[in-house]
């Protein structure tokens, strides 16, 4: 099965990809992950995309974040499908996308502005296990890793300038996938301000019905 996740920067896509592919055992695939994965082993491009996109709150260019996915689709583990976290974020990507793989289900979670804000501004993660904790997912001690005790992090572009910048940018580059998606009959959209667990509730149910 073949998904692309699709909403705002804290929709809780990333939280959802990880719940999904227990059970549906294929890989959940972030461009946006990848890409920090490269700034943390000091890759010079990824220092580059820090320093003049990421800490901005600006997207990577379509060329590097395309050849990097392709790349990644190629791999064994995706042919039997995967979860596509944080890609496509514009019809350009998207019609790429289209010429790399085709998708079965796009799931479009639904997510006020505020309370994304409200997400974000709560936001530390682990490097070392690739856990989000937040508002709805609080670690057992504060700022403390509960599955390797490592210190948890924030992201450099979750400060209220960034998160307002990406909120822009998703405004008018990805927001349009919506339609995009939903006149190719794709587009299943799941109300993401619920708690995570309801939220996955709801992502069985809706993929269920195509099962």
């Amino acid at each position: 099965m073949r998904i692309v996740l699709l909403g705002v920067p804290g929709a809780g896509k990333g939280l959802q990809a990880k719940i999904m592919v227990e059970y549906l055992k294929v890989p959940s695939i972030s461009t946006g992950e990848m890409m920090r994965e490269m700034v943390d082993a000091g890759n010079p491009l990824g220092i580059k995309l820090r320093d003049e996109y990421f800490a901005r709150g600006l997207l990577a260019p379509d060329d590097i974040t395309i050849e990097l996915l392709r790349q990644r689709l190629e791999k064994t583990d995706c042919k039997t499908g995967f979860v596509l976290d944080g890609f496509p974020r514009s019809e350009f990507q998207a019609e790429s996308l289209e010429k790399i793989a085709r998708l079965n289900h796009v799931l479009y979670f639904e997510v006020p502005d505020s309370e994304v804000i409200n997400r974000l501004s709560h936001r530390e993660n682990c490097n070392s296990c690739k856990i989000t904790y937040g508002r709805d997912l609080k670690p057992k001690q504060p700022h403390v890793c509960d599955k390797c005790n490592n210190q948890l992090t924030k992201r450099d572009d979750d400060n209220p300038e960034s998160i307002k910048t990406r909120l822009e940018v998703y405004k008018a580059k990805t927001a349009p996938l919506v339609l995009f998606y939903e006149a190719k009959g794709l587009l299943r959209k799941i109300d993401g301000s619920q708690p995570y667990p309801i939220v996955a509730d709801d992502v069985r149910i809706v993929l269920g019905h195509f099962v």
